[in-house]
């Protein structure tokens, strides 16, 4: 096991906040001091220490709680009512909110079926300005991809709108036929 002297962890530490990728650390390393032993093993190791230190000791939704408010983001969240229990949670930019007041003729929202590391649906909503560039406007985990999950983030999406009458005119989406329906309800002038 390769120990890292002060200087090579205060240097891996400095690049992992700044997000370099691992190989680029090594890489930086070996530069800076050729007599190093650092392998790539060693800077994944020392990374995830350093972010579980960052974590411990939230839980994984109480620590994205915890960025998202130190980020100011807008936010919601469900609790299943007996537990303590986060159900789903929802977040939103003050950019992109800005974004969505200016640009909400088109939409486009996606839903990706448990591939991340909490395996909860990840709904994300974009929307598309008027020289065709789009902007993140809000992502949701969901605990379910139910009707009742859908209609609560659309609703949420929504009430983001400054004025009442601001209608969305076009909503992209995929054949998720439960989602069609939430948009149904939810914005029914919308054409999907």
């Amino acid at each position: 096991m390769v120990v890292l002297i002060n200087v090579e962890k205060i240097m891996l530490l400095q690049m992992t906040k700044k997000m370099v990728k691992p190989g680029q650390i090594l890489l930086k390393s070996k530069i800076k001091m050729p007599k190093n032993v650092t392998t790539i093993k060693t800077v994944y190791n020392e990374r995830q220490r350093y972010w579980r230190k960052q974590v411990d000791p939230r839980t994984e939704v109480q620590h994205l709680l915890k960025l998202i408010e130190c980020d100011q983001y807008v936010y919601w969240f469900k609790r299943v009512d007996t537990l303590d229990v986060v159900k789903d949670i929802m977040w939103s930019h003050p950019d992109s909110i800005k974004l969505l007041n200016s640009f909400s003729t088109v939409f486009i929202c996606d839903t990706t079926y448990k591939m991340n590391k909490y395996h909860l649906p990840l709904l994300e909503i974009v929307g598309v300005t008027s020289i065709k560039m789009t902007f993140s406007v809000a992502f949701a985990y969901l605990q379910f991809e139910r009707m009742d999950n859908f209609e609560w983030a659309l609703n949420k999406v929504k009430g983001l709108f400054v004025k009442d009458d601001v209608l969305l005119y076009v909503i992209v989406i995929g054949k998720d036929l439960v989602l069609i329906s939430a948009l149904k309800v939810v914005l029914p002038f919308s054409t999907n």
